[in-house]
């Protein structure tokens, strides 16, 4: 009986050390899972909805020659703004920019207004750092002119250049990108 103490007191010191081992490896896992998330939470935003910007002409039917305005509309939706570059993408066989100018809405010009590349005009705004915005207005008019190509073709805004800057946010919360669509012709209805 005295051999069976020595071996009773390994089986119990071996049990014991497995359970300690598993007890070690939780908390372990357990910290590692805590600090991770406590991490990601300091990282991450949560993300704002993505506002709409929508390009709008008093027309949609354009004559050869004609000059128009086409205006560029934010909404801002969940999001405070404070800065968009806006990049207007066209078909330079339809039409020409001739320029483009800030609307009411983020009135600081960060980066004149650039008509150099042919079917591209591009504008940086902002706004005073007092006064960001929410809500909806007009960030930029540009005006162009029809050539006289006839046929219907797309304004639209430059996918990956055109972004906007909202508080609290590291990434762009550009979202819906609304597109238009204009035809150049002989009769305007």
């Amino acid at each position: 009986m005295g051999e069976m103490i020595p071996e009773q007191i390994k089986e119990k010191a071996l049990l014991l050390s497995l359970i300690l081992s598993i007890f070690f490896l939780a908390s372990i896992i357990a910290g590692v899972v805590i600090v991770k998330n406590r991490n990601k939470n300091l990282i991450e935003q949560p993300q704002a909805a993505g506002v709409e910007m929508t390009l709008v002409s008093a027309k949609t039917n354009i004559l050869p020659n004609e000059e128009f305005n086409v205006q560029v509309y934010l909404n801002t939706k969940d999001s405070t703004v404070s800065g968009a570059q806006i990049r207007v993408r066209y078909d330079p066989d339809y039409f020409e920019a001739k320029n483009i100018t800030a609307g009411n809405f983020l009135p600081v010009i960060l980066k004149a207004g650039n008509l150099s590349t042919a079917g591209v005009a591009d504008v940086t705004l902002g706004c005073q750092p007092e006064n960001p915005k929410k809500g909806t207005g007009v960030l930029a008019t540009v005006k162009f002119k029809a050539k006289i190509k006839k046929g219907t073709s797309n304004i639209f805004f430059g996918p990956g250049n055109t972004e906007v800057a909202a508080i609290g946010q590291n990434n762009t919360v550009a979202g819906d990108f609304q597109p238009l669509v204009l035809t150049v012709g002989d009769s305007v209805t």
